[in-house]
C-alpha cells in the first residue's frame, strides 16, 4: 500500500498479521507551490510554470533533511516531486561522498577548503524532467 501527502512525500507500508508497518517513509518527498508566474514558450506555445529560486531552495533543504535523517535507507539520492499549479516535475538529488563532511563544517573556511580540494565530492546534483501539464 502506497500513501501520498503534500510536505511529506510517497511511503510504502506491508501488510502485517495485524494492520500495516511503514516500510520505507521517503520513496519520494512531495512539495507543492503556487507559481509566480505562467511562461508561454512564443515558438512552441508550450507553457510553464515560473518557479522562484526560494522555491528551488526549498526542494534542496527538503531533500537535505529528509537523506541526512534518513541515509540508511535512502543511501545518496533523494527523489523530489514538485506540484506548481497543474504542473508536476520530477527531481532527483544526489549527494556527494563527502557532502555530509560539508555540512558539518563549522567554518565557512572550512567549507571553502572542503570545495577546493579536487579529491572531495562536496557537491549536490540535481536532474529534473521538463514540466509536465
Amino acid at each position: 500500500n502506497i500513501t501520498f501527502e503534500d510536505d511529506a512525500g510517497i511511503s510504502r507500508y506491508a501488510r502485517i498479521a495485524d494492520g500495516w508497518r511503514l516500510a520505507h517513509p521517503y520513496l519520494a518527498l512531495i512539495e507543492a507551490k503556487r507559481a509566480k508566474d505562467i511562461h508561454i514558450d512564443p515558438r512552441t506555445g508550450r507553457s510553464s510554470p515560473v518557479v522562484s529560486n526560494d522555491t528551488i531552495a526549498q526542494y534542496l533543504g527538503e531533500a537535505v533533511l529528509a537523506w541526512r535523517a534518513n541515509r540508511d535507507l535512502l543511501g545518496r539520492n533523494v527523489f523530489l516531486i514538485a506540484i506548481s499549479n497543474t504542473f508536476i516535475r520530477f527531481i532527483h538529488f544526489s549527494f556527494g561522498a563527502d557532502y555530509d563532511e560539508y555540512l558539518d563544517a563549522t567554518t565557512e573556511a572550512d567549507q571553502k577548503r572542503l570545495v577546493e580540494n579536487k579529491k572531495k565530492d562536496t557537491f549536490v546534483r540535481m536532474h529534473r524532467t521538463k514540466w509536465f501539464d
